[in-house]
């Protein structure tokens, strides 16, 4: 029996959004292991799929956010490196997450889900409310920060301000509580 095409109108929107330093962490040789950063993005987005996705009732929304107000010592080093050199070696962080964000939307689409990908411009939390606000999401995926020194002076995390200020549910996956093997829902 094959399923009714479901206009993107009348389908669950689900707003699934990914940290941009795990996603950066994801733009490595694809013959190394993953990271634990990109493996926690992975298993947030695995677990949402398993548990969550309808195949043919959602679309999903991966979303990113890069905050040019906070560059990563990585980046300004490969910048500095490719200057130095001569060499045209760097990639943009924008363009890192897009490829990285494009990896995982292929994924998901290869499992016939409805899926878009977006990387938008400023805090991950504050641009999270936005979208979903902007995009009528029933349903927003976060992943819980690991709690770290610099975690519990910080006022509150990016997940946090979703939670707060999100006008659907917000769904917060602790990637410590979800096993490695739900990453095999990907495939």
């Amino acid at each position: 029996m094959s399923s009714a095409y479901v206009p993107l109108s009348l389908r669950r929107k689900i707003v699934v959004a990914i940290d941009a330093a795990s996603l950066l962490a994801s733009t490595q040789a694809s013959d190394e292991p993953p990271t634990p950063a990109h493996w926690q993005a992975l298993k947030l987005v695995a677990w949402a799929k398993a548990n969550l996705i309808r195949t043919h009732d959602d679309h999903v929304f991966l979303i990113t956010a890069q905050d040019p107000a906070a560059w990563d010592r990585g980046v300004l080093a490969a910048m500095w490196d490719s200057l130095a050199h001569d060499r045209e070696t760097h990639t943009s962080a924008r363009a890192q997450l897009e490829q990285a964000l494009d990896a995982v939307r292929a994924r998901l689409s290869g499992a016939n889900i409805s899926v878009s990908s977006e990387v938008l411009a400023g805090e991950i939390g504050e641009q999270s409310v936005e979208f979903v606000r902007r995009h009528r999401g029933e349903l927003l995926v976060v992943s819980a920060p690991e709690r770290g020194v610099l975690a519990e002076m910080a006022a509150y995390a990016w997940s946090d301000v979703c939670v707060r200020r999100a006008g659907c549910p917000v769904v917060v996956v602790k990637p410590q509580d979800v096993g490695d093997g739900v990453v095999a829902a990907l495939d």
